[in-house]
């Protein structure tokens, strides 16, 4: 609590005043956490932390506050740097700002009243007028962004869309990348001397906590291996948190998520005794950062947190039993593979037999594993396989666009991140489709089909997107739309590079067969023959 006070009055957050006889005048509230934290050595440390939180829910939107938005960096936007990282060899490093919130200017006359035992002597009548955000103020994460956002632009960084967290600065060959989530700075830089510089600057204008070479970002482990040339990003602690929360830790592990064709339908009304609702939202964060192999299953059983029973908590149980075998499970980025975007995009025809709408799929693959992928129930009924596939395809290039803005604004040409700048190819297993994107022609079967699904036209003839027809066993999307056998399953897995243990699969491979494994476009059916042995026994089955 001394630490907290100290760090408020260094940061001038307020001067006290008289109370204001026309103004409301709110509390502060202590709130104490105990966090495990990593040091700058990679060790497991303990530290009690004390926050003065502003009572932010009993202020007046107009009065108290009016702006409240503040960007952070998302999960793909992550993966993407990180496969940059890997296949470039840069320095990665990460920095924790302390009292971020504190940094913010406040515009709005806000007033509160003195701390909990920390009220002024002289003056114990007297509140306190905020000229700074302070941690639970509605505006204060807003407040905060505005401030570095400053900070890095005077720094000559480019703020690069699509994400407004993503800051670059390219200077004489040098290249340094500031990822922002709130007040955790990722930091990228093609040399060791770049990222002292960038500490320094850092250091000078806000109180910082440098933790030295990044091993945990948002609950994502990154795990760099310099002589294999990998990065390895997973969640494994995560999940082992997940399993312990619901009693699952001791039970046997199962190697496949869902049943194949599991029909689910909604109970009458929710039996509010089962942590149903707990669980889809802790995978929930499992599947989004680190494993897609999640994606479709937890798609499926999302659909039912407002209607469930003890048959959906069954199958909750059984994906949770599914972690348990895999819990260290990642994506492994790799420098010796290729760095060209490559889409994949899959539908499952009224795969929901409930509403008989399809299941849209889609994954992307950047230096090795899947950097974004997405399983959704589409919003209207579909009907025909070409129409459930032309929707996909529709929301992947909407995903594709997204991309490749990203990874052009970061790579250059001397990088190996450098891609062409040309469309990006989106692989799909039905030609119909392909044909129909291609050829614009109104049919009686097709004219009904939303004017929203007609960007992938668009995007086909801009060159932002080019279409490959794919046979449905080399499809890497299929796992987004449907539950698939445990071999089929498996060898996904291996093409997306989700890995459990180093030197991974891939790895192995590339050493015993050389550039065979890097000439494969489709290499599916080249680790079902080749290496489903070696995949097996890794995922320890």
């Amino acid at each position: 609590m001394d630490e907290e006070m100290e760090a408020i009055r260094n940061n001038k957050t307020w001067r006290l005043t008289d109370r204001p006889a026309s103004r409301r005048v709110l509390k502060g509230k202590w709130v104490y956490k105990v966090k495990d934290e990593l040091d700058k050595n990679g060790n497991n440390t303990t530290r009690h932390k004390a926050r003065l939180c502003f009572m932010g829910n009993r202020q007046i939107n107009g009065l108290d506050f009016n702006e409240t938005f503040a960007p952070a960096a998302n999960f793909t936007t992550i993966r993407c740097i990180l496969a940059m990282t890997a296949a470039n060899g840069w320095e990665l490093h990460q920095m924790d700002v302390k009292t971020a919130f504190l940094n913010g200017d406040l515009y709005e006359e806000v007033f509160m009243e003195q701390p909990d035992g920390y009220v002024h002597p002289t003056y114990p009548d007297k509140v306190c007028r905020l000229l700074q955000a302070l941690s639970g103020l509605k505006q204060a994460p807003k407040m905060w962004y505005a401030k570095l956002d400053d900070f890095l632009k005077s720094h000559v960084f480019d703020n690069i869309d699509p994400d407004a967290c993503l800051y670059l600065l390219m200077d004489e060959g040098e290249v340094i990348i500031v990822l922002v989530y709130v007040d955790d700075l990722l930091l990228v830089a093609s040399s060791l001397t770049e990222i002292f510089n960038i500490k320094d600057a850092l250091h000078k204008r806000f109180e910082m906590k440098d933790l030295g070479e990044a091993k945990v970002i948002l609950g994502l482990d990154i795990r760099v291996d310099k002589a294999f040339g990998t990065l390895k990003l997973s969640q494994g602690k995560y999940a082992a948190q997940v399993l312990e929360k619901f009693g699952m830790a001791e039970y046997n592990p199962i190697g496949m998520p869902l049943k194949v064709g599991l029909q689910l339908v909604k109970a009458d009304e929710s039996d509010v005794s089962l942590p149903y609702r707990e669980a889809v939202g802790g995978l929930m964060y499992l599947m989004v950062g680190t494993r897609p192999d999640l994606a479709f299953a937890m798609g499926k059983l999302s659909r039912f947190v407002s209607c469930y029973g003890k048959e959906h908590w069954a199958e909750m149980k059984r994906v949770l039993r599914y972690v348990k075998g895999l819990m260290d499970m990642g994506l492994v980025f790799d420098k010796n593979f290729s760095c060209d975007l490559q889409g994949f995009s899959d539908a499952d025809w009224a795969g929901d037999h409930e509403t008989r709408r399809s299941t849209t799929g889609f994954t992307f693959i950047f230096g090795g594993p899947a950097v974004s992928w997405g399983s959704k129930l589409q919003k209207t009924v579909a009907l025909s396989t070409m129409e459930a596939e032309y929707m996909t395809l529709s929301e992947a290039s909407k995903e594709a666009v997204l991309l490749n803005k990203l990874v052009q604004s970061v790579a250059a040409q001397e990088l190996r991140t450098a891609i062409s700048g040309g469309p990006i190819n989106i692989k799909v297993d039905n030609s119909g489709c392909i044909d129909f994107s291609k050829h614009p022609v109104e049919h009686k079967r097709t004219k009904h089909i939303d004017n929203r699904y007609h960007f992938l036209r668009e995007a086909i003839t801009t060159d932002k997107v080019s279409l490959e027809h794919c046979a449905t066993d080399h499809m890497v999307a299929d796992p987004m739309t449907k539950e698939l056998g445990k071999t089929k399953h498996n060898n996904v897995a291996a093409v997306v590079d989700l890995d459990v243990n180093r030197p991974n699969q891939v790895v192995r491979l590339r050493h015993e067969h050389g550039d065979a494994l890097d000439e494969l476009v489709e290499p599916i059916s080249f680790l079902a023959g080749l290496a489903k042995s070696h995949v097996l026994r890794l995922h320890g089955r």
